[in-house]
């Protein structure tokens, strides 16, 4: 039995569940104007117990489970575009969740320096029984931007999304890369400051892709803040300032995106030798040969200009 003061409530019960489970976790905004998103020793493990991480705090037993992300420290500049690499569970989703304030961390602090906006999944948060104009309205009343819905930003959403007249229809008679043009759309256009993309570039066609690439440089110019997970290289390339490389959880590269793309190809080349070696599919080159790529048989080993 807590004391009135410390009665849970849904105001209090996040300050409870700090002071009292012991998470060092901060969101903090109002960053210094040159950097858009800093992240401190962000980590965050799932439990595997039946008891939460919240209990094994108060009853202060240790911390078992998978460690999704460890110790993590970035510094985003504003009005830059932010990649992020790595095989699949290597902490992409979860270290972009984290700065989202869609999960908590069990160690470590967001700073955010604007509004953010966040698609991880293209078509979450709408109602398949409403229209595609009603959906529009909808998505903006849950982030608290119905009021500057104007025509002029409604109009914007249209004309990107190409929906033409199904946009008074309701979604169910959507196919899915209609979906998809108006749940990017309608985030795309509503107020932030930062946005956080979650391999949703690869969905759509070709032609919605290259759309879509070309707004988010239209943003870089407009001095917004772009971080994105993507498994395209060349999306990579071409987009961002800079990039990060995350393995089994932890910052293995940051800086030049080519840097980023190199190192991202060694890990890729790396588990690929290592399946071939433990189904002996090859003999691996002697030591002197340790290529980057490929299995060694053939390797550049100078060249010069005339």
């Amino acid at each position: 039995n807590l004391p009135d003061d410390q009665q849970i409530n849904p105001t209090t019960s996040i300050d409870y569940i700090k002071r009292y489970a012991g998470i060092e976790w901060s969101l903090k905004t109002n960053l210094s104007s040159e950097i858009a998103v800093e992240t401190n020793n962000l980590s965050k493990v799932y439990s595997l117990a039946k008891k939460s991480l919240i209990l094994h705090k108060l009853l202060s037993l240790s911390e078992k489970g998978f460690c999704s992300l460890d110790d993590v420290s970035v510094k985003i500049k504003k009005g830059s575009c932010f990649g992020i690499l790595g095989l699949n569970g290597s902490g992409k989703s979860t270290f972009l969740q984290l700065i989202a304030g869609i999960i908590q961390p069990n160690k470590g602090e967001v700073i955010l320096n604007g509004r953010l906006a966040a698609i991880f999944e293209l078509g979450s948060g709408f109602n398949q029984d409403f229209t595609g104009r009603e959906n529009i309205a909808l998505y903006a009343s849950m982030v608290g931007l119905h009021a500057s819905l104007s025509k002029k930003i409604e109009s914007e959403i249209l004309d990107f999304a190409e929906i033409g007249e199904f946009i008074d229809q309701p979604l169910c008679t959507y196919s899915s890369g209609m979906i998809a043009r108006l749940g990017f759309s309608v985030r795309a256009f509503l107020d932030f400051d930062i946005l956080v993309l979650d391999e949703v570039l690869a969905v759509g066609d070709m032609y919605f892709q290259r759309k879509c690439m070309r707004l988010l440089e239209t943003f870089k110019k407009e001095g917004k803040t772009i971080i994105f997970v993507s498994h395209n290289i060349n999306q990579v390339l071409e987009l961002c300032d800079t990039a990060m490389v995350l393995k089994n959880g932890k910052l293995s590269h940051i800086g030049n995106p080519k840097e980023c793309a190199y190192h991202y190809f060694e890990m890729i080349n790396a588990m690929r030798d290592d399946q071939k070696e433990k189904n002996n599919e090859i003999s691996r080159p002697s030591k002197e040969l340790n290529s980057n790529y490929g299995c060694g048989r053939c390797s550049l080993k100078s060249f010069h200009s005339s």
